[in-house]
């Protein structure tokens, strides 16, 4: 998979160092926090970095692409991955925004931009994603990227909440969009 990728207002690249900053700022906010599953609260630079440390593993045995989303004018803005147990597994798609970046778009762009250098590099067809159940506007963004519900609902652990949280699964697979389009 490349490792970066261009859409008209945003990059997708790998997170370096002097990212941690920033990245702790804007996931660090309790609203963005509590809406993902792996991100504690607090958060902090150190908790940056380690995570930007494991890219590196995951990237050489072909089971996670995180990216960091960035602008021209604010830099990084959030992540997003795409992410596998194994070569054989269906990829799941993960994100979010920093706050001041919701509801302009970008999770939409860069998720449309990753689904289709992934279907491109790697020849995926099929993929899937989750969101806690009152994150709504996570689902649209998803529907939009033509992920659809399969109407399973589990409970999923948030690390920032310390709970179980419903979580909606969602699909997206060419067999999927043909069934919808008919």
């Amino acid at each position: 998979m490349r490792d970066t990728i261009e859409t008209n207002r945003l990059t997708l690249r790998p997170f370096t160092a002097s990212d941690a900053a920033t990245v702790a700022q804007l996931v660090g906010d309790w609203d963005v926090a509590r809406m993902c599953a792996r991100i504690p609260h607090p958060y902090d630079e150190d908790d940056a970095k380690q995570w930007f440390a494991a890219h590196s593993k995951g990237r050489a045995d072909s089971t996670a692409f995180p990216f960091a989303i960035a602008n021209a004018h604010d830099g990084v803005i959030g992540a997003i991955s795409l992410e596998r147990r194994s070569t054989e597994d269906t990829p799941t798609l993960g994100y979010w925004l920093g706050k001041p970046f919701w509801g302009q778009g970008y999770a939409t762009e860069a998720g449309a931009a990753l689904l289709a250098h992934a279907a491109e590099d790697l020849g995926v067809r099929d993929f899937r994603s989750e969101h806690f159940e009152e994150n709504e506007p996570s689902g649209a963004v998803l529907q939009k990227l033509g992920f659809r519900y399969t109407g399973d609902v589990r409970a999923m652990h948030c690390l920032a909440r310390g709970a179980k949280v419903p979580a909606r699964l969602m699909k997206r697979s060419p067999e999927r969009e043909a069934a919808n389009d008919s």
